[in-house]
């Protein structure tokens, strides 16, 4: 027996003793959507135009290095 065939047979034992109908519907839900759909991430149409937009600002230079982001946060500190 497989690493997966005992882990299933466990979940299933458990599964069986379980007797809240809240918990087994969210299990219910869970499953149905990780069988449903790909490991693929589905940006919305707002989430793409925001990366094109820094795609862009990368590509004209518009950046801060994460050095200098600190050092200015870390000037802006000693002045307060």
């Amino acid at each position: 027996m497989t690493q997966i065939d005992i882990l299933r047979n466990n979940l299933i034992d458990r599964l069986l003793n379980v007797d809240n109908p809240k918990l087994l519907k969210a299990l219910d839900s869970l499953l149905k959507e990780s069988s449903g759909k790909s490991d693929t991430y589905r940006f919305t149409k707002e989430q793409l135009e925001l990366l094109k937009k820094s795609d862009q600002d990368i590509a004209d230079g518009r950046t801060h290095s994460h050095e200098s982001v600190i050092n200015d946060a870390r000037e802006w500190i000693k002045k307060k």
